[in-house]
């Protein structure tokens, strides 16, 4: 009997809910806003900013809409929304969760 979740690839894609369009790099925490996202991170996250910061300083602690990716795992209804560069490692961490389903980053979701 062949498992229906092998055929599976990692299915990523941009991220559609509209109310998750900003990340924090540090925290992890999510703003529809970008100045939302950019006041916690000077408010939260003060101690990673140079004294004099400006803008730009800012901007490097938040992940923008188009590097978030939202993947779902094919066992159970958890969603995982990060960057693309990172969001492996949260996978592997997850498909844990799964091990007698004996499935792989690529087949988990």
């Amino acid at each position: 009997e062949s498992n229906p979740h092998q055929e599976k690839v990692l299915n990523k894609s941009p991220v559609q809910d509209k109310s998750v369009d900003f990340k924090c790099e540090q925290c992890g925490s999510k703003f529809g806003i970008l100045f939302e996202a950019m006041g916690h991170v000077e408010e939260e996250h003060k101690n990673k900013l140079p004294s004099n910061f400006e803008e730009n300083d800012l901007m490097k602690h938040i992940f923008l809409p188009e590097l978030l990716v939202e993947v779902s795992c094919n066992f159970c209804n958890t969603v995982f929304v990060d960057n693309v560069l990172q969001i492996r490692a949260e996978l592997r961490e997850h498909r844990e969760a799964h091990k007698d389903e004996e499935c792989s980053v690529n087949t988990c979701f």
